[in-house]
């Protein structure tokens, strides 16, 4: 299969989890499926759950093709059925202990929380997660089926608030001025495409070693206030707990 994404501590989370045969875990955001596999292969039992759709249908796939030609560290992993041994859920880990009761994973013996966005969604420019793509949508959403686009963000919310999205979630010093500049612009014409709102950070960021750094700032700020990033961990933590072993 293609690589959705790599992860970067594959050994040492699974270290980290202390895996053992026949024990439950889950991989609260299973991306391509990375973690999952090494967790089957050590001989961990697995429900995974992804808000997004497209990471659910690569990782159940990935987890296929792994149990029908891979190898446990001791023994097999060709012989884990899917339902049985694992299974995968499209939802929100905000939600992790409902969905973990409604799939019968209760007393669990580790939980992953894998943060942030894969390459996958970063190399996708219809997603909307890179500034690198210029004609494709502001949209920013880990689901498209659910909540609003990050143009809608951009376009409707005041100057204060839009400052607030990018001094808190991407710690931005310039957040006063784009935010200003957001406003300006958008009286003319809205802003709905990733390369719309690189070309208003460029009004205010001239020097170009500067404005990739501040546009990494402003995507990871509204990627964060867009999909509520941080009320989702803490209420997806505070579930975890109830749900360990």
């Amino acid at each position: 299969m293609s690589t959705y994404h790599t992860p970067v501590m594959l050994k040492e989370v699974a270290e980290g989890l202390e895996v053992r045969e026949g024990k439950n875990y889950i991989d609260a955001t299973i991306g391509g499926g990375g973690h999952s596999v090494e967790i089957l292969k050590r001989g961990g039992r697995l429900l995974g759950i992804d808000a997004d759709p497209e990471a659910i249908e690569f990782a159940r796939e990935n987890l296929k093709s792994s149990c029908e030609a891979g190898s446990r560290l001791a023994g097999q992993i060709s012989n884990l059925k899917e339902e049985k041994d694992w299974k995968i859920i499209q939802g929100n880990f905000r939600e992790i202990g409902k969905i973990a009761r409604e799939n019968g994973c209760i007393n669990v013996d580790g939980i992953v929380f894998d943060l942030g966005v894969s390459s996958h969604q970063l190399d996708t420019s219809a997603r909307g997660f890179s500034y690198r793509f210029a004609q494709a949508p502001l949209d920013l959403r880990l689901d498209q089926t659910q909540g609003t686009p990050a143009s809608d963000i951009v376009n409707t919310f005041s100057k204060d608030e839009l400052y607030e999205i990018f001094a808190r979630f991407g710690e931005e010093q310039l957040a006063g001025a784009i935010a200003d500049v957001i406003i300006r612009t958008r009286r003319m014409k809205p802003i709905q495409t990733t390369g719309g709102l690189v070309a208003v950070v460029s009004q205010v960021v001239k020097n170009s070693m500067r404005l990739r750094a501040t546009l990494s700032r402003v995507f990871q700020a509204l990627r964060i206030a867009t999909n509520d990033e941080l009320t989702n961990i803490r209420e997806g933590l505070a579930q975890a707990y109830d749900v360990l072993a």
